[in-house]
């Protein structure tokens, strides 16, 4: 998990750094031309840039350090518990999930639900991530099946 937030975070600064700061101005004979940027929207470009970075980074570490915790209660056999829990840790990959997305494979992984899983690979075999632990807590009622998903593939 460390790793993906690493890459995540990585990925995010390294696509924000290497953005184009010029914005297109239209023009009525369907050409269009590049202006760059006056200083006041760069700045405003600029300070939104480094807001959605410190947002990016706190849900990464919130969802990073919530995890570890869940994973401690679900290898406790803790089920309760971590029924509890599960909804907060939901909620902070999923305000992390649209920089998850351009990542290929890693929302796949975390956050692929079963049906859509079937109709790829016609089999439960590897189905991981979110959805699955909560077919586990919920509809089996137990922890145990839980313990392969922090294994990394």
């Amino acid at each position: 998990m460390k790793k993906l937030g690493f890459v995540l975070l990585s990925s995010v600064l390294l696509l924000t750094a290497c953005a184009v700061r010029f914005e297109k101005s239209a023009d009525t004979t369907g050409s269009s031309k590049v202006t760059a940027l006056s200083e006041d929207k760069q700045k405003m470009l600029d300070k939104a840039t480094a807001d959605y970075k410190t947002f990016v980074q706190e849900q990464i570490d919130k969802l990073l350090t919530d995890t570890e915790g869940f994973v401690k209660l679900l290898k406790e056999g803790k089920l309760e518990e971590a029924k509890k829990v599960y909804p907060l840790i939901r909620m902070s990959y999923e305000r992390s999930e649209p920089i998850a997305e351009s990542f290929g494979e890693s929302d796949v992984k975390i956050d692929f639900r079963l049906a859509d899983y079937m109709d790829e690979n016609k089999t439960e075999e590897g189905w991981s991530g979110f959805h699955r632990i909560e077919r586990i807590l919920w509809e089996d009622n137990t922890t145990k099946g839980t313990e392969n998903q922090d294994k990394e593939e």
